[in-house]
């Protein structure tokens, strides 16, 4: 009879064991995906960034820096003054 007990007590011991290692792995498979799509927004982020840059070489700045630009020909009136 204590050998039955103690194979009992054993084999419950094992299964929560199994138990454990089962949540760790679940745990450690939901922390990296999140971390993936932690990095997926990042890559977003940058690509967006990026592209607001390129867009922002071409017109305006971030800072909207439209003084700065030198006037085109077409709006030069030849006294180097716009209008």
């Amino acid at each position: 009879m204590e050998k039955r007990g103690g194979e009992e007590e054993e084999e419950e011991g094992e299964e929560e064991e199994e138990e454990e290692e089962e949540e760790e792995e679940e745990e450690e498979e939901e922390e990296e995906e999140e971390e993936e799509e932690e990095e997926e927004e990042e890559e977003e982020e940058e690509e967006e960034e990026e592209e607001e840059e390129e867009e922002g070489e071409g017109g305006l700045d971030s800072a909207g820096d439209e003084a700065s630009r030198v006037p085109s020909a077409s709006t030069c009136n030849g006294s180097g003054y716009e209008g």
